[in-house]
């Protein structure tokens, strides 16, 4: 056998310029501008206040991770399916990994703005398999979302073939391990967002303290840039309508972001059968920022600038479909928040 190559040694001279050269010769990229570490987009939600705990500039970073977890029935698919919808808006191609085999088109309808025809439902047959379709998807395309439905689904092929009792402990979290490091940075190089949906459950076992885990290890928890945790709303949690419950109230708090302050919360409305009410959440925030006056039942609305009432109606549901109705309103809205936010 032959003596190996000896690596040949880099001296760094003066000159920056080629400093720069002779480093980036060794496998990197060096950034001397905070502009080249900004995103190239910034994915609204629709949903103003979701926006804003996502990131100061409103919406999912066009180059991100993120994990979006909660109990069950809370609306985790929903809000992908809300992210999907503005996605498309953006003319992003939406690839979505149906491994929980929960999507049909009864959910999917609840989104009229979302073109189905449009969407790669992709229903993997492992684990492995899903892990190895992304990895595809965000190394080789450039400006897609790519929604995984669930974590927990991603059974790996050794569990699948596994008799009832042996032992599946790990399995998950070392499937996933050396995925994120690698889906980290194909989203940043190709500008892509893949979206993690993931469960919450008790944390069991002998070593186990009580609590709730999420399912995939804790690579998950490190290289995502954005952690989203739903719940449904304790207080005044459900919406009713003459006497029938037509949705809920979903608590979302960023327990991680890297793009805005951590541990804040976002109100979203979720009818049932309809998808999100717009004009509901942005009530909601509006009213929280004194931009639509409340008194009492009676809500109204001044233009900036303006001493008459725009609008005025008794109750929340009144004022909710008035701005649910007026698209203009909602811009109007939405700019005078950025306003007092900024």
């Amino acid at each position: 056998m032959g003596r190996p190559k000896k690596k040949k040694e880099i001296i760094l001279s003066d000159d920056s310029s080629i400093i720069k050269s002779e480093l980036e010769k060794l496998g990197g990229k060096i950034m001397n501008s905070l502009d080249e570490l900004t995103p190239m987009r910034f994915l609204s939600t629709g949903l103003f206040s979701f926006d804003k705990i996502v990131s100061d500039s409103g919406g999912i970073p066009g180059n991100s991770v993120v994990e979006i977890f909660g109990p069950n029935s809370t609306g985790k698919t929903s809000v992908a399916l809300q992210i999907a919808t503005e996605a498309q808006k953006e003319n992003m191609k939406v690839y979505y990994m149906n491994a929980e085999r929960a999507i049909n088109s009864s959910i999917v309808n609840c989104f009229p703005a979302l073109d189905p025809t449009k969407v790669d439902w992709i229903d993997p047959d492992t684990g492995e398999s899903a892990i190895d379709i992304m990895k595809t998807i965000i190394k080789t395309q450039t400006d897609v979302l790519v929604i995984l439905d669930s974590v927990p689904a991603c059974l790996p092929s050794v569990m699948a073939d596994a008799s009832a009792g042996d032992s599946s402990v790990g399995r998950l979290a070392a499937l996933f391990s050396p995925f994120m490091p690698e889906a980290k940075k194909w989203c940043r190089e190709n500008n892509n967002i893949l979206v993690l949906l993931n469960q919450e459950r008790a944390n069991i076992g002998p070593m186990a303290r009580g609590g709730k885990i999420q399912p995939g290890g804790h690579a998950i928890k490190f290289y995502t840039d954005i952690r989203i945790k739903l719940v449904k709303r304790f207080t005044n949690g459900n919406i009713v309508i003459g006497g029938d419950t037509i949705g809920h109230i979903i608590e979302a708090k960023a327990e991680k972001t890297r793009w805005a302050p951590p541990h804040q919360t976002a109100d979203l409305p979720l009818i049932y059968g309809s998808g999100f009410d717009i004009g509901r959440e942005l009530l909601t925030a509006a009213t929280l920022y004194s931009i639509v006056v409340k008194k009492g039942a009676w809500y109204s609305y001044f233009r900036p600038g303006e001493e008459e009432v725009a609008f005025k109606s008794q109750g929340e549901d009144k004022m909710a479909a008035w701005i649910r109705c007026n698209i203009d309103i909602q811009k109007e809205i939405k700019q005078r928040m950025s306003e007092i936010l900024s």
